[in-house]
């Protein structure tokens, strides 16, 4: 495989236009800093929510097609509608790495919204998975691979009404990150990938507290 045939798809959750200028501002990137700031609209979708977003991004189609509202949906049942949490068994559309993983496309993918449970990606012999922090469990796929890193997979600390301080949770937060990025680091130096997807929800935290 050729090492340099490769794409990485970056995605910072609830990062805001000011703020990535601020952050551009900070960092060596001078060719996307001029970008940022001279030729890009920012622009959004309807909801401008993490669900839909993240995969009308990776699927290229609107939430009409792939089916995903929001982390939740309403279910008919026989006693009445009841409210279930959506998986990666609502999404109605293929994302570009389940498209390239059907065509034998290696594919690492982490923190992606509804993916997971793993059973309902197709071709998951082409895929890492690390589970999206609103999994039941944090989990990687496949198995093996999960035993290497089963330390680092702490409970993500999204619930920011649990800490009263501030500072105490955007520590924790910080701290967390830290803890992920033995796993993210460590697939990222792997040879055996063409398309590396990854997305940082710790801004949108934040953002929420």
């Amino acid at each position: 495989m050729n090492k340099f045939n490769r794409v990485c798809i970056l995605g910072l959750d609830g990062m805001g236009y000011l703020q990535l200028k601020i952050l551009l501002k900070k960092l060596n990137l001078p060719n996307l800093r001029e970008i940022i700031g001279e030729r890009v609209v920012p622009t959004s979708m309807i909801p401008p929510y993490t669900p839909p977003s993240w995969t009308t991004i990776l699927s290229g189609v609107n939430l009409t097609k792939h089916g995903i509202i929001g982390f939740q949906k309403l279910v008919k049942m026989r006693d009445g509608l009841k409210i279930k949490y959506t998986s990666a068994c609502d999404v109605k559309y293929p994302r570009i790495f389940e498209i390239l993983a059907l065509e034998r496309l290696k594919n690492i993918v982490i923190n992606v919204p509804m993916s997971y449970p793993f059973r309902c990606i197709p071709s998951k012999r082409n895929l890492i998975i690390v589970s999206d922090w609103a999994s039941p469990i944090q989990c990687i796929w496949p198995r093996k691979i999960e035993k290497e890193y089963k330390e680092y997979l702490t409970y993500p600390p999204w619930q920011y009404k649990r800490y009263k301080d501030k500072r105490e949770y955007a520590k924790r937060v910080d701290e967390y990150l830290k803890e992920r990025l033995n796993i993210y680091l460590d697939l990222l130096g792997r040879d055996d990938w063409n398309l590396y997807t990854i997305i940082f929800s710790e801004i949108d935290w934040i953002n929420s507290q």
